[in-house]
């Protein structure tokens, strides 16, 4: 894995240097074609017509489209690769998120049980202290007799500021 992400990495600043200077290679491939077309005239002391240059032109203008087409044939590899990379990089990223959402929610589930233990519990025991503490107040005032008006409570009308 990391010898083929090392030839990715290859790859890109191969691309990042051909896209700075694409334009140089193709200008310097057709001057240094029209030069070697002048020095031919001389060396075979021909004269070059307008047909012989278009053609020579012709040539080196389709030599430099094979050159660019298989440029974009590499390039159009390596977006693929580079996909498949980034596809894997994120299937990785989300899975992990996934096991991490999980572990949180698991803690999440087993500390909502826990709070629901503690208020069952405190409610148990409140339930007994209250229990408690009427048997107390039972006790202390069993021996003592009240008429049913000194223990008949209105709770109804024990907020009212009238009275």
């Amino acid at each position: 894995m990391s010898e083929r992400f090392g030839m990715l990495m290859d790859m890109e600043k191969l691309i990042n240097i051909f896209r700075k200077k694409w334009w140089i290679f193709i200008a310097k491939v057709s001057w240094i074609s029209l030069v070697c077309l002048f020095i031919a005239s001389f060396i075979y002391k021909q004269e070059i017509v307008l047909q012989t240059m278009n053609s020579w032109i012709s040539l080196i203008l389709g030599l430099i489209a094979v050159v660019l087409s298989v440029i974009a044939m590499v390039l159009s590899f390596y977006n693929t690769e580079r996909t498949n990379e980034i596809s894997q990089q994120s299937l990785k990223a989300s899975m992990e998120l996934n096991l991490l959402i999980e572990t949180k929610l698991e803690r999440l589930i087993s500390k909502t049980e826990e709070v629901g233990n503690n208020v069952s519990a405190l409610k148990d025991n409140f339930g007994n202290t209250l229990n408690a503490n009427y048997s107390q107040i039972n006790r202390v005032y069993k021996g003592k007799s009240y008429s049913d008006q000194e223990l008949d409570l209105d709770f109804e009308n024990l907020f009212d500021d009238d009275k």
